[in-house]
């Protein structure tokens, strides 16, 4: 069974928990700090409690940290997929311009080719009829 004092420490602290939080919130206009009330959301901490405040703002603090730790790794991510999508991107591009150049130097060979056979075509018909 816990302690007289081990319990009033816990409440002690949960108090200054509560003292620090509401301080935190932008919707009040005033915080509990000892025994009476002080203006503009000010809160005077002593001892254990200001240590408390300072670990909690400073684990939000890297918790803050960590977070944008964590977005910069996956920007950088997403960053390098996209720029591997435009390489890829980039590739096939460069494939397509590749098959219209073949396919424009094909039809271009073709039209030389059917130009040649209606130009045989023509003398054929010309020797046809004078024979």
């Amino acid at each position: 069974m816990p302690s007289g004092k081990s319990h009033g420490k816990s409440a002690n602290k949960s108090t200054q928990q509560l003292l620090f939080s509401e301080a935190l919130q932008p919707h009040r206009s005033m915080a509990i700090a000892g025994d009476g009330l002080l203006p503009d959301r000010t809160l005077i901490l002593f001892g254990s409690a200001q240590d408390t405040a300072m670990e909690h703002i400073l684990q939000e603090i890297m918790a803050v940290g960590h977070w944008l730790e964590g977005l910069d790794s996956t920007l950088t991510a997403e960053t390098k997929s996209i720029r591997m999508d435009i390489a890829g991107f980039q590739k096939q591009v460069t494939d397509l311009e590749q098959c219209v150049t073949t396919v424009e130097s094909r039809l271009s060979a073709l039209l030389d080719r059917e130009q040649e056979l209606l130009f045989l075509c023509s003398k054929a018909a010309d020797l046809e009829g004078r024979s």
